[in-house]
């Protein structure tokens, strides 16, 4: 097949068809659920394709590259609200089928998955070796390899075990032209220099599709222990975090649960620890030692915590809410900020759910009520306030998801992004051709 400049390309869908067709593929339109499923701000693709094995997804990416076609990677679709719309039409290259489990190494505790395999299978299948990849984000059933990396998903436990980009140590990935590169490999310490496959993490399928990866696992803990706390202010939530954060404790997570405006619900403090059962019985009487007699103490155990850790894990993307928000701050700002969303709170009319990675300075928010005249108005406005405040504070916010009448009007990234113009090199580098996920991430990349 010929390769022809892209920038002189007009999308060839017809052409693309038939490119599949003599390869033994058959490229349909896709079912109206696919249409639906994979729409992206209401954008729904031209064409769904669904391949079974890594050379299909080569044989699709060199015929989208040769016809100008733009291409936009999927799992299950859970993720696909995560930054812009793309730049124009679309092929929804969806990955679900690529869903084998590759090599799992129990002895050197690493796994290698293919990309549509989801992450509570990949658990499922360490778990039966007593070890586990330590990432948490909500709704495990709904995220795929491809997508956790795609999206750089993490969770409560990123505070001790890191994120996806720490435990990455391999990639296979198909480049824009149909090629296919590897990165890394199957051992632990494999890489000598830049490790390219961090590149992916976060990109939002802007770099390359994402068609197999290896993690390092843990151990699965022998003991946990999830401790809530609840305090009547932020003031004491600070005096809290601060004693927690300085005593011999080697917590799991610590988050912060609170509603904006808190409206006498207090703020929920959640510790958990890991580990022998003797050390977590001993951090667990430390950790009581430090909570005063002011603020609620309680301790979960057996199915009552494991409900609770499952609705913590999801709360941030399930119930109300059309608009969700992340700041990333410096733990020591974390007081700071909710008192902005506070204040926002009262100025924009909004009702707000937050969870903190409190450890880590990490704060989504997700608006689940707008009360003033102008709802609209208020939320674009709250946007660029908090922001601002953020900004502020030596952070940054992202608007994670928004709904689609009220995205094109945000700024979802924010100005002034460090290291844009080293990204755009990248972007021209791996894709000149710019089609995939078109305009979908930072700067329009």
């Amino acid at each position: 097949m010929s390769h022809q400049p892209l920038t002189n390309l007009a999308p060839d869908w017809a052409g693309f068809d038939q490119d599949l067709r003599e390869s033994g593929e058959v490229s349909k339109p896709g079912e109206a659920a696919d249409f639906a499923r994979f729409a992206i701000d209401g954008m729904r693709p031209e064409r769904v394709v669904r391949p079974t094995s890594i050379p299909q997804v080569c044989r699709v990416m060199e015929s989208a590259s040769a016809r100008g076609l733009a291409v936009v990677p999927a799992g299950f679709g859970a993720h696909l609200g995560l930054g812009a719309a793309p730049g124009r039409p679309f092929l929804a290259l969806v990955l679900g089928s690529l869903n084998e489990l590759v090599e799992h190494q129990p002895a050197n505790m690493t796994l290698t998955a293919q990309a549509g395999m989801s992450l509570a299978q990949l658990q499922a299948v360490a778990a039966r070796a007593g070890q586990w990849l330590p990432v948490d984000p909500p709704l495990p059933a709904e995220a795929s390899v491809g997508g956790l990396i795609s999206a750089n998903l993490s969770g409560p436990s990123r505070f001790s075990q890191g994120t996806v980009r720490d435990l990455l140590i391999g990639i296979t990935v198909v480049r824009a032209d149909g090629s296919l590169v590897k990165s890394g490999g199957r051992v632990v310490k494999n890489v000598a220099g830049y490790d390219m496959g961090k590149l992916y993490c976060g990109s939002l399928g802007t770099l390359g599709v994402i068609v197999e990866a290896t993690f390092k696992l843990r151990t699965i803990p022998r003991a946990r222990a999830v401790m809530r706390m609840t305090c009547p202010d932020m003031a004491r939530v600070e005096a809290l975090l601060e004693r927690i954060m300085t005593a011999p404790l080697e917590p799991l997570f610590i988050e912060l649960v609170a509603h904006v405006p808190a409206a006498g619900a207090g703020y929920v403090v959640v510790v958990g620890f890991g580990g022998a059962p003797e050390d977590v019985a001993d951090q667990g009487a430390t950790l009581t030692s430090l909570v005063a007699a002011e603020d609620r103490l309680e301790e979960l155990a057996g199915e009552e915590a494991s409900v609770f850790l499952e609705e913590l894990r999801d709360s941030r993307v399930l119930g109300e809410g059309s608009l969700r928000l992340k700041a990333s701050l410096l733990p020591a700002r974390l007081s700071a900020f909710m008192a902005a969303l506070e204040k926002e709170s009262q100025t924009g009319e909004l009702t707000m759910a937050v969870q903190a990675h409190a450890g880590n300075g990490i704060i989504q928010v997700r608006v689940v009520g707008a009360d003033g005249p102008d709802p609209r108005g208020s939320m674009l406005g709250s946007v660029e306030r908090l922001r601002a405040e953020a900004v502020g504070l030596g952070g940054t916010l992202v608007v994670e998801q928004a709904a689609a009448e009220l995205k094109p009007d945000l700024d979802l990234w924010g100005g002034g992004i460090e290291g844009l113009a080293l990204m755009q090199r990248i972007k021209q580098t791996l894709d000149p051709g710019g089609i995939l996920s078109p305009g979908r991430f930072v700067g329009g990349i």
